[in-house]
């Protein structure tokens, strides 16, 4: 599962099989992931950053 952190400017993985967060990515110059999706052959997320206007 993915997780948008938004105060934190990241996005976190979580592994349900391993009960855990196994990885976490900062957005380079900070910003507020928020909503987010995942193309149809699943190789792009993209998210946007509401208060940064950003995607």
């Amino acid at each position: 599962m993915l997780i948008t952190n938004r105060h934190e400017g990241s996005i976190s993985v979580w592994d349900f099989a391993a009960n855990a967060l196994v990885h976490k990515w900062f957005i380079p110059g900070g910003g507020s992931p928020d909503m987010g999706n995942i193309t149809a052959d699943s190789r792009v997320l993209w998210v946007s950053g509401r208060y940064n206007n950003e995607v």
